[in-house]
């Protein structure tokens, strides 16, 4: 087979995915600030523009959230303004990130084709596209969580080196992005469980995910503290 044709077989799935991935943001940043802010999203947004200090005492004793979102929010403020579609528009990004490692995540475990399927039910997802047009951490936890359970998948079955590293570092966000987070952590115990069951992985393998689970652990504890004010602080009739 000639050379140019292997290169252009090679090179169609990312042509796929370049397009799954700009008409992503299309349908994410048309009308962006086409609606005004609602409640939430103008609590953000007033979190956002506080000083460091402030942000972090409002959500020790007033709020519920986890501070990565507030704090991505407020550096991207800084540097691009307050604006409705600009505060907006970070969603969009890490929305559109989120459809990124949906593809790698189904194509490391069914191939190319199971790839783009997934990029693209992600990419047009009403439930996706919605809440990544929305000044809040919800398509940052979708982005966070494809991110970490592609790096979990790629470090299988030997869970060694800088692979589990890399997997680790941004699982570790999970708990910082989203209390649900720890939903996707839960689902990636289970997956190493049943990769040790099936015999596609060994006890040295599953005892070096188990570290990393706990290096996970101990980079929660500096906001432990705040998460546990936060829990006292829902009641039977709050609204999560």
């Amino acid at each position: 087979m000639p050379v140019t044709l292997i290169e252009s077989s090679a090179f169609r799935p990312y042509r796929a995915l370049a397009a799954i991935l700009c008409s992503s943001l299309l349908l994410r940043f048309v009308l962006l600030a086409s609606e005004s802010l609602w409640l939430d999203e103008l609590s953000a947004l007033n979190v956002a523009k506080g000083t460091w200090a402030q942000l972090f005492d409002h959500l020790a004793v007033k709020d519920v959230h986890p501070p990565l979102y507030f704090a991505l929010l407020k550096v991207w403020g800084g540097l691009f303004g307050f604006g409705e579609a600009v505060i907006r528009s970070l969603s969009v990004l890490v929305g559109s990130l989120g459809v990124l490692f949906a593809f790698l995540l189904a194509r490391r475990l069914g191939g190319a084709r199971v790839g783009l399927l997934a990029a693209a039910l992600v990419g047009c997802s009403p439930f996706c596209v919605y809440y990544s047009r929305e000044a809040r951490g919800y398509s940052l936890l979708l982005c966070v969580s494809m991110a970490a359970s592609w790096l979990l998948v790629r470090a299988a079955p030997r869970f060694s080196g800088a692979r589990l590293v890399a997997y680790v570092a941004v699982a570790a966000l999970l708990p910082y992005t989203h209390v649900f987070g720890a939903f996707t952590l839960l689902a990636h115990g289970i997956y190493a469980l049943a990769l040790w069951r099936s015999g596609e992985t060994d006890r040295r393998a599953v005892f070096r995910l188990a570290l990393g689970g706990v290096v996970i652990v101990l980079l929660f504890l500096p906001w432990l503290p705040v998460f546990l004010a936060q829990t006292r602080r829902v009641t039977g009739g709050f609204w999560i």
